[in-house]
């Protein structure tokens, strides 16, 4: 669906779509000749394993953070070679350790991110329902489809100054981000205090 969408806006992109589940091996050979790696997945333990590949790599990875929260969202760049990676920037649990047993993993960070992000929501204006009261992710969470496309818009301004790679035009990169508020209609560059990193529940 993707790869359609994509060649629809554009018929002269080479689009390439691999069916496929994503795991350290097959990621290490996919994106190997990447210029930069975009997070667009929806899933904790899927986007530990993606960040992890771009480090080994040593490739740039833009992050995205749009999920559940109504008009609250972030995107930064995370760089090789700078101080801070994925899991320390989101203050993940996994950080240092095996990702096996997966589904341990999965359990442990499903449940770390989703009751971080559901007492943010409720704090920043969600009305609580039976998604804030079972953070196993089967209940359907509030979205807001716009905050989500605009700091998409402000994420592909982002992939664009990386890879162009001009000295005047350089990308916001962890441990700033870009924080858009919807309901304070601003958006603004942030920095966590020094020696401190983010985490899920301070968006």
């Amino acid at each position: 669906v993707a790869k359609a969408e994509v060649e629809a806006i554009n018929p002269d992109i080479r689009a390439v779509a691999h069916a496929l589940y994503l795991d350290r091996n097959n990621g290490l050979s996919l994106l190997a000749g990447s210029d930069l790696i975009v997070n667009g997945v929806d899933d904790p333990y899927a986007m530990v394993v993606l960040h992890r590949v771009a480090k080994e790599l040593g490739k740039p990875a833009l992050f995205l953070l749009s999920g559940s929260l109504p008009l609250h969202r972030v995107c930064s760049v995370i760089t090789p070679g700078e101080s801070v990676d994925f899991e320390t920037f989101m203050g993940l649990p996994t950080k240092g350790r095996s990702l096996e047993p997966e589904e341990e993993v999965r359990a442990l960070l499903h449940g770390v991110v989703s009751r971080a992000r559901i007492r943010s929501g409720l704090g920043r204006g969600a009305f609580p329902g039976d998604w804030s009261e079972d953070p196993s992710g089967r209940v359907p969470k509030p979205s807001n489809v716009m905050s989500s496309s605009i700091v998409s818009f402000a994420g592909v301004l982002e992939a664009v100054k990386v890879l162009i790679d001009r000295p005047n035009l350089r990308p916001v990169m962890a441990p700033s981000l870009i924080y858009y508020d919807g309901a304070g209609s601003c958006m603004s560059v942030r920095t966590p205090e020094l020696g401190k990193t983010w985490f899920q529940g301070d968006f």
